[in-house]
């Protein structure tokens, strides 16, 4: 006769089997976004390996710059604040939750049951902290420039599943002064002359994380009040579609960030190293890959709605409408980022020149082209980046060849 399992371990395998299924789709639609990235600057890895490690070895290198430190360190916990915040509901259990907070199970059980999910969905970033200590180690300096590289990367790490522990299931007070607080001694332990004095820093900051990471909080979210505002027609559409997407904000966040990158760059190129003569293909190639990317809002607004299918069946046009509002939606993000960098070109070089205008040419076009991305047999597709990109190859192609 067989032992069942403890409780604690069945109901890890329960949320363990839920965030595997929530989280494959989403690995799936950015496996062929990082094999793109790959094959468009994977070279750059080849040449500089240690670029897997991120900002992590500055803190073997060069500590003492405060500057590097304290946006190393920042732009570090965005990053992780951003991944975890896009496997909120796989890692909380969704519907589960519910379940699991009936089950007669201690809260420090509960908790642990948490941080093993919340490890999972971290597993991404001991790539970068393993690439700094084999580097560190093929260098024999371990010890780094002041001795102290080990405590700032346990610094990080436990910074790193405070942060995305507060992005999963929610901020405390604790939580807003400890990242805050970590990324300050971070920048400011180097600085000391004292070793004892920055060693005891560091340490008090790696406790005070373990305390705020293993504190229980609860998994469920609690339920609104429904709400007092009122909203007719078309507004109320827009703000239905405001909460939809306000419901994943970290996702929202670096999908904004993304589309705006390729538009950056090509604006440094243009209005900084000024290569003008080659605007037009950085311009339209940067508006294609930040169209691409916005048409990603289409699938985040298709799966918010999923759950009012039922109710959108019974209103007359209902389905339309909202479908309707969401394409006006994601076109007027996608206008708005793209008037922002006709805006920068037009303050370089003067409104009535050539790269202001071929940057509203270039946006105008994407823009006719981007339902055509939102078209329902891309957005339920598991491989709708695959055809995004069918699209896109030949529409560049006309746009620079016309």
């Amino acid at each position: 006769m067989t032992s069942s399992p403890p409780p604690a371990l069945t109901l890890y395998r329960w949320r363990m089997a839920y965030f595997l299924r929530q989280s494959a789709a989403l690995y799936r639609r950015w496996g062929h976004v990082a094999t793109v990235a790959l094959a468009l600057g994977g070279l750059v890895l080849v040449e500089r390996p240690e670029l897997l490690a991120g900002p992590l070895p500055h803190f073997r290198v060069a500590p003492a710059g405060w500057q590097a430190s304290a946006v190393g360190a920042s732009a570090w916990l965005a990053l992780v604040l951003a991944w975890a915040g896009s496997h909120r509901d796989a890692v909380r259990g969704g519907p589960l939750a519910h379940f699991a907070a009936s089950l007669p199970l201690a809260a420090r059980t509960r908790a642990l049951v948490d941080l093993g999910l919340l490890g999972a969905a971290l597993a991404v970033f001991a790539v970068p902290f393993g690439a700094a200590l084999l580097f560190a180690a093929r260098a024999h300096d371990m010890d780094g420039a002041d001795g102290r590289f080990l405590p700032y990367l346990v610094v990080l790490a436990v910074l790193t599943i405070a942060a995305a522990r507060a992005a999963v299931f929610g901020w405390t007070g604790a939580a807003r002064l400890l990242l805050p607080g970590g990324v300050a001694v971070l920048t400011g332990a180097p600085l000391l002359d004292s070793h004892w004095a920055a060693g005891v820093l560091l340490a008090a900051t790696a406790l005070a994380g373990c305390a705020v990471v293993l504190r229980p909080v609860s998994t469920v979210r609690p339920l609104g009040n429904g709400g007092t505002g009122r909203a007719t027609g078309w507004l109320l559409l827009l703000r239905l579609q405001g909460a939809l997407l306000w419901q994943h904000p970290h996702a929202v966040c670096v999908r904004l960030a993304m589309a705006a990158l390729p538009l950056c760059g090509a604006l440094w190129l243009v209005a900084v190293v000024g290569n003008v003569a080659d605007a037009p293909v950085l311009v339209h190639l940067a508006a294609a890959l930040a169209a691409g990317i916005m048409s990603g809002f289409f699938t985040q607004c298709v799966a918010g709605r999923a759950p009012l299918a039922a109710y959108l069946r019974a209103l007359p046009s209902a389905r339309f409408r909202l479908a309707l509002a969401e394409h006006l939606l994601v076109l007027a993000g996608t206008a708005l980022l793209f008037g922002a960098a006709w805006a920068v070109l037009a303050a370089a070089f003067g409104p009535a020149t050539a790269p202001p205008a071929t940057m509203l040419r270039a946006g105008l076009y994407w823009l006719a082209w981007l339902p055509l991305f939102g078209l329902p047999v891309i957005v339920r597709h598991r491989d709708g980046i695959l055809f995004k990109i069918a699209l896109a190859v030949p529409a560049l192609t006309m746009a620079l060849y016309s």
